[in-house]
């Protein structure tokens, strides 16, 4: 009986894994294209854009979803009539989430024109794709990740394959969100024409019966949403505020690999939460979780600093080489950002809510209170180091929550001997660092050797036992 759950777990993984690297891809292919296509200012601009328009609405986004992947899981009986109630929330919801980007939008420098103007058909793009997000968060609570899968796989080709029409046809920076609002329609069209193949012809009416209670629920987790998008993004805030557009457009490629790298931990946690909320799980299996993503975060982290110059090369060009030397100090960041997407989903399923946006909220003010003291003199470089800071303060505040406030418990004794194994293969890093002839056969080859260099430590450390080794049975 074990074996079925585990089995699930691992299909839903093993789905949500490829959904993410399809994320990945397409997000590299964007970046790459866009980043060429437009000047180094331009580019600075698409991410401001960007940036502000995703963090207000966040309000109607991954609080409410979160919110139903977990009622929904525990009871899905009753499902139809509570996506009558959650389609109410929604509305309301992205009617502040639009009041606060058409307040904000003149102060926070999207003054001009062409900047309003694609602002607005982004943030109706994303709007769509959010509302579009009630059915995707049914098909996640039903365990049923393939479906957002190959819905996330057409869409993304065809926002790719309009992006590439704008650029060959030179249609200038509004063309760029044109195709990214028809890749999101057409996202919608497939989600709600599955949804009603799969779950129910009829149409699911709008109620408001229940909405105020969902909204209050999902504002708690929104919240702390918010103070996470805001403190991943503040980097762009800061340097709009105290330096310029290009260093907006820095802050954004330094950032990218740490942004890039969290979908193989979000993977597994969200994989765990159905299991988890419908609370049919075993004692340990957090903790179980919690050392398989920080064994497999520290070499993705040392890899990282070593080498990810040369993604930012590859995606970016040689223009953004100043970016390197801040990738490098958010790259530090990556196990405390692995580990807190697993610490999250314990507080949700305990209704811990209000722990969590504390927790956020305090990454969020360290973050900015912080950054306005180091970035005016110290720029790129000083905006990375806060966030890094920030990150580590996160983390250490879920960690002490979950062991105090939950049924959970991670033992701090997991971290001891991957660290001890993560040291041997860094040493080995440093050391091929220091050859010069850094071709990409010669990478690619200290990357393998690092990797099985480390998975050998692991062993020999016992973090793993051995296959071989028999285990005495008790009569």
């Amino acid at each position: 009986m074990q074996s079925r759950p585990l089995a699930r777990i691992t299909k839903n993984s093993i789905v949500g894994f490829v959904e993410k690297v399809v994320e990945i891809a397409a997000g590299l292919i964007t970046v790459s294209i866009l980043a060429r296509y437009l000047d180094v200012e331009m580019f600075g601009l698409y991410t401001l854009i960007v940036t502000f328009a995703g963090m207000m609405l966040a309000l109607c986004s991954v609080g409410l979803d979160r919110i139903m992947v977990r009622d929904i899981a525990s009871d899905r009986i009753n499902y139809l009539s509570y996506i009558q109630d959650v389609k109410g929330a929604r509305l309301i919801l992205a009617g502040i989430s639009l009041a606060m980007i058409l307040i904000m939008a003149v102060p926070m420098g999207i003054d001009s024109r062409l900047a309003v103007a694609a602002l607005l058909v982004f943030s109706a793009s994303e709007t769509m794709s959010m509302y579009t997000n009630i059915y995707m968060s049914v098909f996640k609570a039903f365990e049923k990740m393939e479906y957002n899968t190959f819905i996330t796989s057409i869409a993304k080709l065809l926002t790719i394959s309009g992006l590439v029409i704008v650029v060959y046809h030179n249609l200038g920076f509004m063309g760029i969100f044109i195709s990214i609002a028809a890749g999101t329609l057409a996202k919608a069209i497939m989600t709600t024409s599955l949804f009603q193949k799969k779950y129910s012809r009829n149409d699911i009416p709008i109620s408001f019966a229940h909405s105020g209670k969902i909204v209050k629920d999902s504002l708690m987790i929104a919240a702390s949403t918010f103070f996470a998008i805001a403190s991943i993004r503040m980097g762009v805030f800061l340097l709009q505020a105290f330096g310029t557009l290009k260093d907006v457009a820095y802050f954004q490629a330094a950032n990218v690999l740490l942004v890039q790298l969290q979908p193989a931990a979000y993977v597994i946690a969200m994989a765990l939460y159905p299991a988890i909320a419908s609370r049919k799980y075993e004692g340990d299996l957090l903790q179980k979780a919690a050392t398989f993503i920080f064994i497999v975060s520290l070499p993705l982290m040392g890899l990282g600093f070593f080498y990810g110059d040369q993604l930012i090369l590859l995606v970016y060009g040689w223009k953004y080489l100043e970016a390197v030397p801040a990738m490098k100090i958010l790259i530090l960041s990556v196990t405390v950002t692995f580990l807190a997407h697993l610490l999250e989903i314990a507080l949700l399923v305990e209704y811990r809510q209000k722990l969590l946006t504390l927790a956020w909220g305090t990454a969020f003010f360290v973050n900015i209170l912080l950054g306005m003291a180091v970035v005016p003199q110290y720029g790129l470089i000083g905006c990375a180091t806060v966030m890094t800071i920030s990150y580590v303060v996160l983390f250490c505040m879920l960690y002490c929550f979950v062991q105090k406030y939950t049924a959970f418990s991670i033992s701090y004794r997991i971290f001891i001997k991957p660290v001890a194994g993560f040291l041997v293969m860094l040493l080995f890093l440093f050391s091929a660092s220091n050859n010069q002839s850094q071709g990409v056969g010669e990478i690619l080859i200290y990357m393998v050797a690092s990797l099985i260099l480390y998975g050998l430590m692991l062993f020999l450390l016992r973090v793993f036992p051995f296959p071989w080794k028999k285990r005495s049975v008790e009569i």
